[in-house]
């Protein structure tokens, strides 16, 4: 496994004030429908191959021993190195998950007064001056923690939630929190970051704890600050706190106005980086573990990947492959059968800046061993390509011409031997032919009724 170590980011979070425990229960709820559907497009999506040329370097990757950028609009892999390989946790990140956490039990308004017991037990080594007596806000100690990486502040934040939750282990509160953001392969040992036996995480894991942070508008704003303003007036303690991260700080020669939000981390071989990269085009999460222990190579190499694939454009290539889809036969229960549709009708295929398509080497090769047909309806997979690249798997259906007879009782009779498809109409508005889909449908909505009904009964309850 490698070390990672010294860690540093910066991050926060609240609920707002007023219905506060309705409003824990709907952020919730919201906040499991995005991850539902961020699992659905990391379950249904490999690594994308990028259409064009580079801008930069294409051999980024050979500088990693672990990498992981991803689209944060689309849910798009871009790259990928060893995303699922364990590495010891240490630092900053640690931090986001305290944060994150905290959050569920406590105001960022909430003011606290500290006792000698929320400053134990201690470990690392950087201090913002914290004591006993001290009366802070939730939200000077978290931009303590995050902007400045104290983590004496990561003690006195995780000892008040703890309390607030009626807790006796917050970093058991930790670990249920990653479990509901569906970290299967990370386990918290301690909320400072420091290097704790068995504490460990993987790439993969650590983008559903960034993209968690960011679904916050709390937690984005405070990762995005190159400074912090306290708002307690405390004798021992700075008024004001710039960003431990220089790559954050725009006073700094490394300073880089992409970098929305960021974490670095130090061990005895690799340099662990997290960063949000963000522009008026693209939204990133860029996370790898160089081969050097150099901070100031690190943040070079981050450059380089910024440089690379922040100008990523995602071309419309519906109705493309809508084209291609009609042209593709196959066999169905000993029949031929053409005029294939693409079940999703949103197909989008990445490509460098400057990139045009040309629709000559666009490629849909159906798999004949992928066909299945069920009430009338046949589906198969096909693959994507553009030249030698291939660019993904499109579903593609067909109903048969029994199926759509059924749907439409007045059209001319077809003969037996060949299968139609539907019309979009026919397709949309469902018909003996679409059961399955219609059956999808229902119970889509009946899903959502019964938690419009849960809602309101929590609501009842908690008021």
């Amino acid at each position: 496994m490698h070390e990672i170590g010294n860690n540093i980011g910066k991050d926060e979070g609240c609920l707002k004030r007023g219905a506060h425990k309705r409003g824990k229960i709907w952020t919730a709820f919201l906040a499991a429908v995005v991850l539902l559907g961020t699992s659905m497009l990391n379950a249904s999506a490999a690594t994308l191959h990028i259409l064009g040329t580079a801008p930069g370097s294409n051999d980024l990757q050979e500088n990693c021993e672990i990498l992981l950028i991803a689209d944060n609009k689309t849910g798009a892999v871009l790259s990928e190195k060893n995303a699922a390989q364990e590495v010891t946790l240490i630092g900053g990140t640690v931090r986001w998950m305290v944060a994150l956490t905290a959050v569920d039990h406590l105001e960022l308004s909430e003011e606290v007064t500290l006792e000698a017991a929320d400053l134990e037990p201690f470990q690392g080594n950087r201090k913002i001056g914290l004591r006993a007596g001290q009366t802070l806000t939730v939200r000077d100690l978290l931009a303590a923690m995050m902007v400045d990486c104290a983590q004496d502040a990561a003690v006195a934040l995780a000892n008040k939630a703890a309390q607030k939750a009626g807790a006796d282990d917050f970093v058991a509160l930790m670990n249920e929190k990653a479990a509901e953001l569906g970290m299967k392969d990370t386990t918290f040992k301690n909320a400072t970051g420091a290097l704790d036996s068995g504490q460990v995480t993987t790439a993969n894991d650590q983008l559903l704890l960034a993209r968690a942070l960011y679904a916050n508008e709390d937690l984005s704003e405070i990762l995005s600050l190159s400074s912090y303003t306290m708002e307690s007036d405390n004798r021992n303690l700075p008024s004001s706190i710039r960003n431990f991260l220089t790559i954050m700080d725009p006073q700094e020669d490394d300073y880089n106005s992409l970098i929305q939000a960021a974490s670095r981390g130090s061990g005895s071989e690799t340099t662990y980086i997290a960063a949000r990269a963000k522009n008026d085009q693209n939204d990133l999460t860029i996370l790898f573990w160089a081969g050097s222990t150099s901070v100031s190579a690190s943040y070079s190499l981050l450059e380089d990947f910024c440089s690379q694939y922040m100008g990523i454009q995602m071309l419309d290539v519906s109705g493309q492959v809508e084209e291609l889809a009609a042209g593709v036969t196959a066999t169905v229960s000993g029949k031929e059968v053409s005029g294939w549709t693409p079940i999703v009708k949103s197909i989008t295929a990445a490509a460098y800046p400057d990139f045009e398509l040309d629709m000559a080497q666009l490629r849909l090769t159906a798999d004949a061993e992928s066909v299945k047909e069920e009430n009338g309806t046949a589906t198969m997979t096909a693959r994507l390509t553009y030249g030698e690249t291939e660019i993904g798997s499109v579903v593609l259906q067909a109903v048969s011409q029994e199926a759509s007879a059924q749907t439409s009782p007045a059209a001319p009779p077809q003969s037996p031997a060949v299968s139609q498809p539907a019309s979009e109409t026919e397709q949309s508005s469902g018909g003996n032919g679409g059961a399955g889909w219609i059956l999808i449908t229902l119970a889509a909505a009946v899903v959502a009724g019964a938690v419009i009904v849960l809602g309101k009964f929590l609501q009842k309850k908690i008021k």
